[in-house]
C-alpha cells in the first residue's frame, strides 16, 4: 500500500530540519512516543538503525528504523519493520521560499497485517503526525 502525504511548515527549511533531526524533540510531538535508542556506532549514517518505541491506543509497538538514504537537507528515507509489517519512508523536504517548507512523506507499506488494520489507517496516522509536528515546530518559533 502507497500513499503520500505533504504539509507546508511557516519555517526556513534548516531550522525544520534542526527540529525534525533532534530526537529529543519527539516526546513534544510524536504521540506515543515512548523512547527511541540509536542501536549503531555510526547515527544519521546511512545504514544506521533505531529502536522505536511508542503506542497507539493499548497497544504498545516496537519498531526498527533503519536509514535507507540520507540526502539531507533534501531527502531522508528510512525503513521501518516491526512484527508482519515493513514500510518504505521517503521524507523530502522541499524549500519554498526562504521562510516556508513543504514536507513531503511516501509510505509504501507491505505485510501480512495490512487488510487486518485497514489501509487508510497508516494514512490517517501519518498526516496527525505531521499535523503534530507542524504545530510544534510552529509553536516554538513564536516562544
Amino acid at each position: 500500500m502507497k500513499f503520500q502525504v505533504e504539509i507546508d511548515i511557516d519555517l526556513p527549511r534548516h531550522k525544520v530540519l534542526e527540529y525534525y533531526t533532534n530526537t529529543q524533540n519527539l516526546r513534544y510531538w510524536f504521540d506515543g512516543f515512548r523512547s527511541l535508542t540509536c542501536l549503531s556506532d555510526a547515527p544519521c549514517e546511512v545504514g544506521a538503525k533505531y529502536e522505536l518505541k511508542f503506542s497507539v491506543g493499548n497497544m504498545n509497538i516496537q519498531v526498527t528504523e533503519t536509514i535507507k538514504r540520507n540526502d539531507l537537507p533534501e531527502e531522508l528515507w528510512l525503513v521501518e519493520e516491526s512484527d508482519g509489517l515493513t514500510n518504505l519512508l521517503k521524507n523530502f523536504f522541499v524549500e519554498l521560499d526562504d521562510d516556508k517548507t513543504k514536507w513531503v512523506i511516501i509510505s509504501n507499506y507491505e505485510g501480512e497485517f495490512l487488510p487486518q488494520i485497514g489501509p487508510s489507517a497508516f494514512k490517517k496516522k501519518t498526516v496527525k503526525f505531521m499535523e503534530s509536528f507542524k504545530d510544534f515546530v510552529e509553536q516554538e518559533r513564536v516562544s
